[in-house]
């Protein structure tokens, strides 16, 4: 580096003697040997190019940093997406609509959404039947039917849901097990055998109080778990 630095000094004063600066300019030799003497130049010259590099270093340092920075911000763009999925519902939208098929909807949307998603009721659709503002739930199908169809009677799928909701807690006869039936009271294991073959030869119970039928269960009987059954 020292060398580097004596080429470069001897040019300039060269080039000044050139210029004319004459008598005034230093000996050369005489700067040439403070130069030796000192040190110094080299030495600042080797901390100026120590800045350089440790300048190259600090903007390395912060590249990193931004790259680190980035990669946290992907990272939780992902857990984000993970994380919402979880709330995604899934529903089969079919019957009256434009285009029936599987839709995606966030938690919190409602009929009309899937509806909407669906292109909308057809020409046929019976628009009464479905209660749009109902929220919807995952793994349900949407079914829309069309002008005459008895399921699409208006008030039909609130009447269902009632239905549902006044049923809950009690046996269908129709669908319990042996198991089930013996946890009314008053059926031991074999009046649930009785009922369920009965069940099997008749095609069904049509109603609450052909359980009389059954051998084995009077009226008594059946007064006592009335509460608890019914037929569906």
């Amino acid at each position: 580096m020292q060398k580097i630095y004596k080429v470069i000094l001897m040019t300039a004063v060269a080039m000044l003697l050139m210029a004319g600066c004459g008598s005034s300019t230093p000996d050369i030799q005489e700067i040439l040997q403070n130069t030796e003497e000192n040190g110094g130049t080299a030495s600042g010259d080797d901390t100026f190019f120590a800045g350089v590099e440790g300048s190259e270093v600090d903007a390395g340092t912060d590249v990193q940093s931004v790259a680190d920075t980035q990669a946290q911000d992907q990272q939780q763009n992902i857990t984000d997406t993970v994380d919402g999925e979880e709330d995604t519902i899934c529903v089969f939208v079919c019957g009256e609509v434009i285009s029936p098929g599987v839709y995606y909807f966030s938690d919190g949307s409602r009929k009309v959404d899937a509806v909407e998603a669906a292109g909308g009721f057809t020409e046929e659709a019976n628009t009464d039947y479905v209660n749009l503002a109902e929220l919807l739930t995952d793994e349900m199908q949407l079914y829309i039917p069309a002008l005459g169809e008895e399921t699409g009677t208006a008030g039909t799928e609130s009447a269902a849901t009632e239905a549902d909701a006044a049923n809950a807690g009690k046996i269908n006869l129709n669908t319990a097990t042996a198991a089930q039936l013996c946890e009314l009271s008053g059926i031991g294991e074999s009046k649930a055998e009785a009922i369920l073959q009965y069940r099997e030869e008749n095609g069904g119970f049509q109603t609450v109080d052909e359980l009389t039928q059954v051998s084995g269960i009077g009226d008594s009987t059946l007064e006592k778990i009335r509460d608890y059954i019914y037929v569906e």
